[in-house]
């Protein structure tokens, strides 16, 4: 039979094992607590930031107001709430550090996702202002040679070409009308609108208004350059096509040989989703993935 005296030591050690693990617990509950407040602004603050951004950017693509609201709820908390059901429908039957593992990763993912897809977006409304430009220039050009004004050759602009331009020079327009200097509304164009080819005209515009000078000899010099400016854009997208070729062949090889060796040894491959060391290894992968992609795309990527 067990003695007294180790009865005795018995409760000490375990009362003394759950007084520790109170302290412990009591400690880390008042480390929440006092952290939570930062931890709260720094999610709230970058809440905030994500919605300006998007507010701002949808703004700059000429959507209404209302439409924000579902656009921001959509884009901001749609994917990853999604993301983050899905992360936690797939992992359900594993452990409780796997499927917080997974889920956090699913919610990363989409948390940055809509804002790739939005910057897709406006960068894609940009390069198609860009194209349209060129022709906007031939038309003002074509506008000042029959004796029209530089403000009425805005307004053919407005009437005969298609949007996104359409709709940028008649904010431009709209502002002229309600007060605001051509040579004003022409500047919060160039900053609305980040394109160096619209900031070239825009300030030959002001120079030219201002010294003196035929708008339509400068309109026509500013298309060839620009012109000539594109024509090296394509070569050199040309020359770099093969490297981005070859990156993506890279990226995309290591799914291709892992379904491979599933269709060979499924028992094998099932161990990298259903142990901790596979999962390990799959988000290493990844990362490495990120980093060599990055680093091809700032090879390929050639700014003139």
């Amino acid at each position: 039979m067990t003695s007294m005296k180790e009865k005795i030591m018995n409760f000490i050690t375990q009362a003394s094992a759950n007084f520790i693990s109170l302290l412990f617990g009591a400690a880390g509950f008042l480390i929440v607590m006092m952290m939570y407040p930062l931890i709260e602004n720094f999610v709230l603050t970058k809440v905030r930031e994500r919605i300006a951004w998007t507010s701002d950017t949808l703004g700059k693509m000429y959507v209404s107001k209302l439409q924000k609201k579902y656009i921001i709820i959509a884009v901001g908390l749609g994917p990853m709430l999604l993301l983050a059901f899905l992360g936690f429908f797939f992992t359900y039957s594993m452990s409780g550090f796997i499927l917080v593992l997974v889920i956090s990763v699913f919610g990363f993912i989409g948390w940055f996702l809509p804002k790739v897809v939005l910057g897709f977006l406006y960068h894609r409304r940009l390069e198609k202002f860009d194209e349209q430009l060129i022709d906007a220039l031939g038309m003002l050009s074509n506008s000042i040679q029959a004796g029209l004004s530089l403000l009425q050759g805005l307004q053919v602009i407005v009437k005969n070409m298609p949007n996104p331009i359409a709709q940028e020079f008649a904010l431009v327009l709209s502002e002229h009308s309600l007060g605001t200097t051509l040579d004003d509304a022409l500047i919060n164009l160039a900053n609305r609108v980040p394109s160096e080819d619209l900031g070239m005209v825009v300030n030959s515009i002001t120079i030219l208004r201002e010294t003196g000078g035929n708008l339509s000899e400068t309109f026509d010099t500013t298309t060839n350059t620009i012109r000539e400016r594109k024509k090296i854009n394509g070569k050199i997208k040309a020359m770099t096509s093969m490297g981005i070729a070859q990156g993506t062949m890279m990226i995309g090889f290591p799914y291709v040989l892992a379904f491979a060796f599933y269709s060979l040894n499924p028992n094998g491959m099932k161990l990298f989703v259903t142990t901790k060391l596979g999962w390990l290894l799959i988000i290493a992968a990844l990362i490495l993935q990120g980093i060599g992609a990055y680093v091809i795309k700032k090879i390929v990527t050639i700014d003139i």
